[in-house]
Order: structure tokens, then sequence, then C-alpha cells
């Protein structure tokens, strides 16, 4: 979160988490609506899979994954961050 102004916030639950995307840390406002889609065409060209709806990018692998894979799909997540 402290790495990139886009993550308004980062908060998980376990393996369960969410990235919320905003245009202005202080206030909280969410990205534009026409950057959804873009975001999930982006996770989905790099071959991950995840609920991205409006502003939010939701994390809820399956519980058998790996530590290994787990941080690839992070990576991905991260990529696509530092993308936009």
């Amino acid at each position: 979160q402290a790495k990139y102004e886009l993550i308004g916030d980062a908060r998980n639950s376990g393996l369960f988490g969410c990235f919320e995307l905003v245009k202005d840390r202080q206030t909280k406002e969410p990205i534009p609506a026409e950057m959804h889609a873009p975001i999930k065409g982006k996770l989905m060209a790099k071959r991950l899979s995840t609920l991205v709806k409006e502003h939010i990018i939701f994390v809820g692998p399956p519980l058998i994954i790996s530590e290994e894979e787990l941080h690839a799909g992070l990576d991905i997540i991260e990529e696509v961050i530092r993308e936009l």
C-alpha cells in the first residue's frame, strides 16, 4: 500500500483480501469507472482470474494454494497496478 499511491487501502483476513484503488489517497476518491474494465482485462491477460468490482481487486485464492502460487498471483496484481 505504501509503495503505490493508487492503493488507497489494502486489507485482508487470512488469505482473503482486497486492494482498493483510488484516484486520491487523501479523499479516498475511487479511480474513474473507465479504468475498471481495463484492470480486469490486464489481470486476465496475465492469466489471473479474480474478482474486480468497481475500484476493488479482491483476492480469494483456493485454500490449498502454495505460498509460491500466492506470491505469483500477488506479483501479477502488482504488475498491473504498476502499469496503471
